[in-house]
């Protein structure tokens, strides 16, 4: 089965004023320029059991995410209450290697809009990934359980939720509820295969939690890209209140022509 999203998917929704609020398709192809792919919940490939299969890229860049073998597949959650009753996929629990596969590029950066468990645990109950190259140790790890930080982040990496502005992986960042999330490398990563969804290091540690929004970033993008993205993620997922308070999208939603 193939899920292509709602009337709404492919253009802006009204917003306040008469203005054109963006949507992640919108979004998507207005930063095609500067983007590997951007996946979204509404535009995924479902198999018969209820797992994603492949998801669509947005930017029309044809960089399609991919699950080939069944068992690996993350699953498919049609009303997910963390992100307002919107679709997610992601997985329950931690056991096995599920994750999609999101193509060859360069990297800079690695966003998107998750949550880790129910949202309100504040330490990991195991070593997780939530993103990593293909059968390397360049990766975005959990630390280990009774934790609350990263473990590793890409090379020499920082990260940002919420729009806060990129800090160390020392940094506490439990309990996660529905957040944007932002994992910056110190340097561009060699093209090779990215997946999110699990430490490709150890086969045992899928991320226990859900994604709506999934994107590469393959080189340059400016802080008002960046921001826009984020206002895009929180926005689409429900989860804007949650951005820092000086954030430009948080009382205002992107519209077409920001």
């Amino acid at each position: 089965m193939s899920h292509t999203g709602n009337a709404t998917g492919n253009f802006g929704i009204q917003g306040p004023k008469g203005s054109r609020v963006l949507t992640p398709f919108v979004a998507a192809q207005n930063l095609k320029s500067v983007l590997h792919c951007w996946y979204n919940a509404d535009f995924l490939q479902i198999d018969s059991d209820g797992l994603v299969s492949g998801a669509t890229d947005l930017t029309g860049r044809g960089n399609h995410g991919a699950q080939s073998n069944a068992a690996n597949r993350l699953t498919y959650f049609p009303s997910d209450s963390m992100f307002s009753g919107k679709p997610s996929l992601g997985s329950a629990d931690n056991l096995g290697a599920k994750h999609i596969i999101t193509g060859t590029t360069t990297l800079t950066r690695a966003i998107c809009s998750a949550y880790y468990k129910s949202g309100v645990e504040s330490t990991f109950s195991d070593v997780v990934g939530i993103f990593s190259a293909v059968a390397t140790s360049i990766r975005v790890l959990s630390n280990t359980a009774g934790t609350s930080n990263w473990q590793a982040m890409l090379t020499s990496g920082t990260y940002s939720r919420n729009g806060s502005g990129n800090v160390a992986s020392t940094t506490t960042t439990l309990p996660l509820p529905a957040s944007t999330l932002i994992f910056n490398s110190s340097i561009v990563e060699t093209e090779r295969a990215w997946q999110f969804g699990y430490n490709a290091q150890a086969a045992n540690r899928t991320w226990p939690g859900g994604f709506r929004n999934l994107i590469l970033v393959p080189g340059a993008i400016s802080s008002a890209q960046i921001a826009l993205i984020e206002g895009v993620m929180a926005w689409d997922g429900g989860h804007q209140n949650r951005l820092v308070s000086t954030h430009p999208y948080r009382f205002i939603p992107p519209s077409i022509g920001d």
